[in-house]
């Protein structure tokens, strides 16, 4: 598949990411309708916001595509650091909430816990010493 090679004949992120979209997002948001169908329940889908790779104005637009037909909730996680004493971008997650309200979809920035002692989602492991 030389189309989807992109540095070192890896994947880019982006090619990834589309490619994740395409398959399951079309399954997901008909399980979706269904389940809120069903129960009369809304659904909360929960994006990471990593600043740079999905958190541009047509990834916006392709989202409220995806759920504004939808009862539900968009649940926005800003990405979170790898090294100790950095702080998530806040800005980006906001930002990108913004774009999704504007285009009528309810969407609200969560709030990182434990970042400071490598605790938060996405953080969790262990540090060895050689």
């Amino acid at each position: 598949m030389k189309e989807l090679e992109g540095i070192h004949g890896r994947p880019s992120a982006t090619t990834l990411l589309h490619g994740l979209v395409a398959l399951t997002g079309g399954v997901l948001i008909a399980a979706a309708a269904h389940y809120a169908e069903r129960t009369g329940r809304k659904i909360a889908f929960q994006y990471v916001v990593v600043p740079g790779l999905n958190d541009t104005e047509e990834q916006a637009t392709q989202l409220a595509t995806l759920t504004k037909r939808l009862p539900c909730m968009v649940n926005l996680i800003p990405q979170n650091p790898l090294d100790e004493g950095e702080k998530p971008d806040d800005r980006a997650a906001a930002r990108f909430g913004r774009r999704l309200r504007g285009r009528g979809v309810a969407a609200v920035v969560r709030r990182s816990r434990g970042a400071e002692v490598l605790g938060a989602c996405g953080q969790l492991g262990g540090r060895a010493e050689l």
